[in-house]
């Protein structure tokens, strides 16, 4: 990275997701300020990448799951990567258990902050958590953005048969050494 940036980590990833619901009300409420921060990165993000690879209307429904409850749901069953400018969030990323496999999700830095190595500094620390807990494949159901598709390739990852239908995404996957 290029500037010096507040990194914040947060460790959800080994709770039960059933055992979340009896932390109550207040546990989600302590990550709503982070996951309105970013819910609108996200957003902001995916009309900032799309490429052509997506009309309006798809767009439109791809943005559509992405909302607060979602966000802090994925919050609080998560190991998460903040990035911050100031107070400014500029970039994240999630690992999540999902369907029995381990997937990296929601990666994403903010359009003035991109060239900077932000994803690649979160690939690298989500990939060496994954590793410290024993896990060794990783998994991401990509957005068909051809740049997005690209890094993932870069840093190893390859595109697989879906073990589930996939709707506007791509499965890829990654062995960790």
């Amino acid at each position: 990275m290029k500037r010096d940036y507040t990194i914040h980590f947060i460790d959800n990833f080994k709770d039960d997701p059933d055992a979340m619901s009896s932390r109550g009300d207040h546990f989600l409420e302590t990550y709503l300020s982070l996951a309105e921060d970013i819910t609108d990165l996200v957003v902001m993000n995916i009309e900032a990448s799309n490429d052509g690879a997506y009309s309006q209307e798809a767009l439109v429904r791809l943005k559509a799951n992405k909302t607060l409850e979602a966000t802090q749901t994925l919050i609080v069953t998560s190991f998460l990567v903040c990035v911050y400018d100031g107070t400014r969030l500029i970039a994240c990323g999630f690992l999540k258990r999902q369907d029995g496999r381990c997937f990296a999700k929601s990666l994403h830095v903010h359009p003035d902050y991109r060239g900077q190595g932000l994803a690649n500094f979160i690939v690298s620390e989500r990939e060496a958590y994954l590793k410290s807990i024993g896990v060794t494949e990783v998994f991401i159901e990509s957005m068909k953005f051809e740049n997005t598709i690209q890094f993932h390739k870069r840093h190893g990852y390859f595109v697989e048969t879906p073990y589930k239908p996939l709707k506007n995404m791509i499965l890829m996957k990654k062995t960790l050494r």
